[in-house]
């Protein structure tokens, strides 16, 4: 444009201002600021602070702190404002005319949905399916493989001897197994993360299946040597798999009942209670009708068959799911408190132990029979089975666990002392109802002292440093494990070799010796630098929160800029009809303004902006 022409054009876009602005302000003398007008005279002024660009042929734009709306003019001269997807001004972001939820509470309420603020009750109709399934398959499972475990007890050691196998081996036959279920449990655990829960599950209960139908051909070998050799190698490979679906069981509890763990482990050591119960006395009756073999072609088929039914059963979320990084064991094992409860672990597994191969001698000398032999191995399981599920709601109810072990240890050791009983009691004669009353007293001691554990060390992992994932989840798997086998291989190698040179009661006031020692253990150590709590898994909450934070005011930033985008047509297209009543001209089909009666007419077909200083640059 001229000279000529620059004072006889006033291009004036007017835009109304938030309504909000008008809310705010008492003065009436702040309502005549509402519509906000840059006026580009000859002289390159701009009489307001907002800044407004004409850009191309016929388009405004408008930059509102830092922009988000441009004002188009259609051929016919109509206005119409468009929104970017960027932050609407403060005044107007917490001042909208549409209601709308407060962002916080949505984030509490979809926050209580994905956390439980109190634990849920261990009832098994308070599981969800995928938790239903899951607990069925684990309770199933920890049943038969328990009843596999223990089946032998009433007869191997009666039939061994037959061969001219003597005590000790034949209590390093039952070690045997649990040792290799010590060596083997955690480096299960440490490649659980890469393998998958599930195919270590199925694939070791196959495994241990198998390994049980062989077992009952052992007893067409007359041969003492070969005997033996076939015994070690067939527990042994029997112990990989039961190591290896163990492991991954305690995966599955810790994963899937996070909250429950004390309570869900408690109902699960009811079926390995049972497992345990009735597998001595199941064996003995099995081998009274069939030998030496039904009792293992029986639980060994019965193993076989669950791995199709747990395929199905059993969640595969992890196969969605990258592989993750294996967990370390000597970072769990740094741990003092991991210790201490591995500790606690092995002195019950050992006491627990210590009965397979020393009980069924012990009872000789009352003239039993094998089913009532298996009976007798009945009472303490059946005790511990029913003093599980107690114990473990106690577990998830109160926080002191050492207290639990402590005090476990401690009935423990007075089972140990009354069931020979011990040469320190000579006062107290030996009786078949003694034995039976010591045994129901261990059975509930042993309740009592292991339900804790695993999520005692479990807790004391994670409070140590340890992540709170599945790696770790694990790692203290196949840690706790580990512990409890070498507990198994502890019991009965240390009670079949005191059994044979020193008796029964010496044996067991041996075990109740070290028992009591660890209980003292437990009483210093967590009296001193008490109980490690796990920690809230507080920094992923905050994370999310953060993120539904940002998603809530882009959200409501995008709503309120449509909003003001229809604000601001309306007001745009009244302003300019009435911009137009006044005779300050129109915009024709070219972009032309049709300037009023008695002045010329402008083209606007360059681009029209304000520079740093505010000055206007065509």
């Amino acid at each position: 444009m001229d000279r000529a022409d620059e004072h006889h054009v006033n291009i004036a876009v007017t835009l109304m201002a938030s309504d909000n602005d008008d809310d705010h302000d008492d003065d009436d003398d702040d309502n005549d600021d509402d519509d906000q007008q840059v006026l580009v005279d000859g002289g390159g002024a701009a009489r307001r602070s907002r800044s407004i660009s004409v850009i191309d042929a016929g388009t405004t734009s408008r930059q509102q702190n830092g922009g988000g709306k441009r004002v188009f003019f259609r051929p016919n001269g109509t206005p119409h404002v468009r929104s970017h997807s960027v932050p609407a001004p403060l005044h107007r972001q917490q001042h909208t005319r549409r209601q709308r939820t407060p962002p916080s509470g949505r984030r509490i309420s979809q926050r209580l949905l994905r956390t439980h603020l109190t634990p849920k009750a261990p009832g098994f109709s308070n599981f969800d399916r995928k938790q239903k399934l899951v607990f069925a398959s684990l309770a199933l499972v920890d049943f038969v493989s328990f009843c596999s475990m223990s089946i032998m007890a009433p007869f191997y050691p009666k039939e061994a001897s037959a061969k001219g196998v003597n005590a000790t081996v034949s209590g390093l036959v039952f070690s045997f197994y649990a040792f290799v279920m010590f060596v083997s449990s955690p480096l299960f655990g440490k490649i659980l993360p890469l393998v998958g829960a599930k195919f270590m599950f199925m694939s070791g209960m196959f495994l241990a299946g198998g390994c049980s139908i062989i077992f009952g051909l052992m007893d067409r070998i007359n041969d003492m040597t070969t005997f033996v050799t076939y015994s070690f190698l067939l527990r042994g490979t029997e112990a990989l798999g039961a190591a290896a679906y163990s492991t991954a069981s305690y995966t599955f509890v810790a994963d899937i009942f996070p909250d429950n763990i004390g309570s869900v482990m408690g109902i699960l050591e009811t079926f390995v209670g049972l497992g345990m119960s009735v597998g001595p006395a199941l064996g003995g009756v099995l081998y009274s009708v069939g030998g030496f073999g039904l009792p293992f072609y029986t639980l060994g088929i019965v193993m076989v068959f669950f791995v199709p039914i747990n395929i199905y059963l059993l969640p595969a979320a992890e196969a969605n799911e990258p592989r993750q990084k294996a967990g370390s064991i000597l970072e769990v094992l740094r741990v003092p408190s991991v210790v201490v409860i591995g500790l606690v672990v092995i002195v019950s597994a050992a006491n627990w132990g210590l009965l397979d191969p020393t009980l069924e001698p012990h009872l000789r000398q009352y003239n039993l029979t094998p089913q009532q032999i298996g009976l007798v191995f009945l009472l303490s399981s059946g005790v511990y089975a029913a003093a599980s599920p107690l114990w473990g709601l106690l577990a998830s109810k109160i926080g002191s666990h050492w207290f639990m072990m402590c005090f476990g240890l401690v009935l423990c050791t007075f089972g140990l002392l009354t069931i020979g009983p011990s040469p320190l009691i000579p006062f107290l004669p030996g009786s078949l109802w003694l034995t039976l009353v010591s045994l129901a007293i261990l059975g509930i001691a042993a309740a009592l002292t292991l339900l804790p554990t695993y999520q005692a060390v479990l807790d004391a992992a994670v409070a140590g440093g340890c992540s709170d994932d599945l790696p770790t989840y694990s790692i203290v798997a196949g840690v706790w494990s580990g512990m409890y086998s070498l507990g198994e291989v502890i019991g009965p190698s240390l009670g079949g070799l005191v059994l044979e040179w020193y008796g029964f009661p010496t044996c067991a006031t041996l075990m109740a010796g070290v028992t009591f020692a660890v209980a003292l253990l437990v009483l210093v150590f967590f009296s001193v630098h008490g109980q490690p709590v796990k920690p809230e898994k507080k920094d992923i909450l905050e994370e999310e929160d953060e993120e539904e934070e940002e998603e809530d005011e882009e959200r409501q930033a995008s709503e309120d800029n449509v909003a003001a985008s229809n604000e601001d047509n309306a007001l745009l297209t009244e302003r300019i009809s009435q911009f137009q009543h006044n005779g300050y001209g129109s915009f024709d089909s070219n972009g032309v303004m049709a300037a009023p009666p008695g002045m010329g007419a402008s083209q606007i077909m360059k681009t029209v902006a304000l520079t740093a200083t505010g000055a206007i640059e065509v």
